[in-house]
């Protein structure tokens, strides 16, 4: 039970050099039905089950195998903060934004009007009033697995973050979105860092 203003807190995840938590009821930074951007942001390499790591070339994010001395394509998660009425009512993950940083941009993880992936240069927006945008995805861990976890498209429900082969070379993967059912986890949604 918390008393004289305190909040109760969940441990949220490690990554590099610090530890992340979330920090219950405190809806400081919420206003009315909306995402708020949180600091900080994760900074980490992702990987995924079958151990290709996401990297964004010129036009598209890939899966790939990397020598270790390669692997420094770093992406960030921006966590975003949200109403706890949202929270209730969507019933998902943790609401995050995943890009990388090219040439003093950031390059976002955005869904299209046909359900593709693709990268697009933009400010993240520090508060997004919808319950649905195309570059805003649900994180969330698997149950049983301390270190795995899969991002729902907020504009498609049931469509995750996933990687499929690209037919003409089989050691490259296309970052697409993948439906899944609930009951059911793809190993092709699963990712680490």
């Amino acid at each position: 039970m918390a008393s004289c203003g305190c909040s109760s807190v969940t441990f949220f995840g490690a990554c590099e050099k610090g530890f992340y938590f979330d920090v219950e009821g405190d809806n400081s930074d919420a206003d009315g039905d909306a995402f708020c951007i949180s600091c900080p942001y994760l900074q980490c390499v992702i990987q995924s089950k079958n151990n290709k790591f996401l990297v964004l070339n010129e036009e598209e994010f890939q899966g790939q195998y990397l020598p270790r001395k390669e692997r420094d394509c770093k992406f960030n998660i921006q966590i975003y903060k949200e109403d706890s009425r949202i929270s209730k009512a969507v019933g998902k993950g943790r609401p995050v934004m995943l890009y990388a940083d090219k040439d003093g941009k950031k390059m976002v993880a955005c869904c299209s009007d046909r359900q593709e992936i693709y990268p697009e240069a933009m400010d993240l927006p520090n508060k997004i009033n919808e319950t649905a945008h195309k570059a805003l995805f649900y994180l969330t861990g698997i149950s049983g697995s301390t270190a795995m976890y899969t991002f729902e498209s907020s504009l498609y429900t049931g469509k995750f973050l996933g990687f499929k082969p690209v037919e003409d070379n089989p050691s490259l993967d296309k970052l697409v979105l993948l439906e899944s059912k609930p009951d059911e986890v793809d190993e092709a949604i699963c990712f680490r860092w």
